[in-house]
């Protein structure tokens, strides 16, 4: 349907149509291709053009933003972060995680709206501060519930040797000699791998489980109670029973051994 269109639209021709006195009625027609047409004595005058179909996609291409690469990354790690609930020393994980999302998050401000991803950036640093705090939290709570009442804890340390001398080693160590002890290790392998009832606890995993001897120092026999025994495991493992001084060679698959822990308990 044809539409009388104003006089401000007109074409450039239409004011010298009026000065010759050949101006008639003037319609807009707007045509299938989207473009918007003037008739005048019957010629036809482009005035106007709409806009191309795809100008919403262009405006929408004008309007995008780059992503922050830094705060995607961020998030990953800080995700990676949770294994710092199993190893109290992977803790710089989210430390990193943390440092790399407060950088994108500084990176994105400093874009003047040239980058995306604030929310990655937050949700980076959120996870990063519950992985840090909340793994180490975790780890001084059962560092300081592990041992059982009645109970001492024991470390390897204690066990070495004193630089002056023996003496005051051997001191320390008889007067531990029928004391209830606690104490943490892994387990060496053996010929067994289910039901073991007596085995050597290692100060450290790589003595243990890629083919080293450990010191007579770093080692302790394990003799369970519990007659069902417990199956091998490669991760650190806790008991507690009565420290014996072992005054006579005792040997097994390991070889001698100084130090036994009798009757003991898993924790």
């Amino acid at each position: 349907m044809n539409q009388t269109l104003p006089l401000a639209e007109l074409s450039t021709d239409y004011p010298a149509a009026v000065a010759n006195g050949t101006a008639g009625a003037l319609h807009r027609e707007p045509n299938s291709r989207g473009t918007t047409a003037a008739t005048l004595n019957g010629r036809v005058d482009v005035v106007a053009t709409a806009a191309p179909a795809d100008l919403d996609a262009s405006e929408e291409w004008q309007s995008y933003r780059q992503v922050s690469i830094l705060a995607l990354t961020s998030l990953l790690a800080a995700i990676l972060g949770g294994v710092v609930f199993f190893e109290p020393l992977l803790a710089i994980i989210p430390l990193l995680s943390g440092a790399m999302a407060l950088a994108a998050w500084r990176e994105i401000r400093a874009s003047d709206g040239q980058r995306s991803g604030a929310p990655a950036a937050y949700a980076a640093m959120a996870i990063s501060a519950g992985c840090l705090f909340g793994g180490l939290g975790w780890h001084i709570y059962d560092y300081a519930t592990e041992v059982p009442a009645g109970f001492t804890r024991l470390s390897y340390a204690t066990l070495q040797p004193d630089e002056r001398g023996t003496a005051a080693w051997t001191d320390t160590i008889n007067a531990l000699d029928g004391q209830p002890v606690f104490i943490k290790g892994f387990m060496y392998p053996g010929n067994r791998k289910s039901n073991i009832q007596a085995f050597i606890l290692c100060r450290d995993k790589g003595d243990c489980c890629f083919g080293g001897n450990p010191k007579i120092t770093d080692r302790v026999l394990i003799q369970l109670s519990d007659p069902q025994g417990i199956d091998l495991s490669d991760g650190m493992q806790k008991f507690y029973g009565t420290f014996r001084v072992n005054r006579q060679p005792a040997v097994d698959a390991s070889g001698d051994v100084l130090f036994v822990l009798d009757a003991a308990q898993k924790r």
